[in-house]
Formats: structure tokens, sequence, C-alpha cells
């Protein structure tokens, strides 16, 4: 997956993906939620902080050597 195109990545059910600036609600609700958070290095941002950095993911070279990068996982169905 890191040679030539590495996303969006077609897994069957779901497709890897960069983030985009259309997932601010659902992005939202996966970072505001308390169970998923207590198991995550970050806290919530507000949507004046996520939406620079839902740019910043979608336009990031991917794989980073030594650095994160997070990638949107989609249900086939949602996808398009």
């Amino acid at each position: 997956m890191t040679q030539g195109k590495p996303l969006p990545h077609d897994c069957g059910r779901v497709i890897l993906r960069r983030l985009a600036p259309a997932d601010l609600t659902a992005f939202q609700k996966y970072r505001r939620d308390p169970e998923t958070g207590r198991y995550q290095g970050w806290a919530a941002l507000s949507d004046g902080e996520a939406r620079p950095f839902l740019a910043e993911m979608a336009g990031a070279p991917p794989f980073p050597a030594g650095a994160w990068w997070q990638i949107g996982i989609a249900e086939q169905a949602s996808a398009g």
C-alpha cells in the first residue's frame, strides 16, 4: 500500500481514505466520544480547530517516517 497511490484503498466492505473537510461531523462525533477518547492520546477539538486539522490531513504526505498520519475508514456503502 505504500507504493504508488496509497489511498483510497478498497478493502471490500470498507475503504481506507484520506480525511476530508466534509468529515467534520463524523470526526467530531468520534473525537468527542468519552469512551473512545479515554484510550487515545488526544482531547476533543472545537470545530474551529478540527477544520484546519482535517484540511491538513487531506493534503499531508502519506506515511511520514517517524510521525503519525490519520486516515478515515468508511463503510463501502457510505464512501461514495
